[in-house]
């Protein structure tokens, strides 16, 4: 197997797409086999989950069509993609309690899932949504603030979902979990949608959008 592959870190989320923790590739591969756990896969505007069944197809059909894409684990009999993602099938209960309100915790909520068309979406092509606008007087609040795609943004415009003749797939909540991360320096790509720098992280209270 591929020394620098196998020796990078794998960003583990919970059930509910929030960082958990570091793993390491052995240890990613053992929690999906075990069928605790699946590889996230990011391509174009999409996610997609795999348990290690489908991950050997996936990797499969990347070796024949995409090998220069991506990075590789040398197998037996075939070259296996390397893993930057997975997600636990349940909460990590001891990491519950309260959380940050920010424009990343509020995608995390929302599973990155335009709560209206139910679309999902990779972070650079969400939006937040005021469900009542605040020209009507709605606040930056949990129960207030869902996650959109551009397109669902720009149609509610100024307008509350009722007004707007579009409907909320649930109800927003404030949620009950937490984020509690050590990062290395350096990451991969694949994580920004799921841990960045400050602009996930900074308060809500003063942002603009509808």
């Amino acid at each position: 197997m591929t020394l620098a592959a196998m020796k990078q870190n794998v960003l583990e989320l919970d059930k509910s797409w929030s960082p958990c923790k570091c793993i390491s590739v052995p240890e990613a591969f053992k929690k999906v086999m075990k069928g605790v756990a699946e590889f996230v896969d990011m391509h174009e505007n999409a996610y997609a989950q795999h348990d290690f069944d489908s991950w050997m197809d996936l990797s499969e059909y990347r070796e024949a069509f995409e090998q220069d894409k991506h990075t590789w684990i040398q197998g037996v009999s075939q070259k296996i993609l390397a893993p930057f993602v997975i997600r636990v099938k349940t909460y990590d209960h001891a990491k519950r309690g309260i959380v940050k309100f920010s424009r990343h915790n509020v995608y995390i909520r929302d599973n990155y899932t335009c709560q209206y068309c139910g679309m999902t979406r990779k972070s650079e092509n969400l939006n937040l949504d005021h469900v009542v606008p605040r020209r009507q007087g709605g606040e930056s609040t949990w129960t207030n603030i869902v996650c959109s795609c551009f397109s669902c943004n720009t149609k509610k415009g100024g307008r509350t979902p009722k007004q707007a003749k579009m409907k909320l797939i649930r109800k927003p909540v404030k949620p009950i979990w937490t984020v509690d991360l050590e990062l290395p320096r350096v990451r991969p790509k694949s994580w920004s949608a799921f841990v960045s720098d400050a602009y996930w992280n900074t308060s809500m209270e003063n942002d603009n959008e509808e």
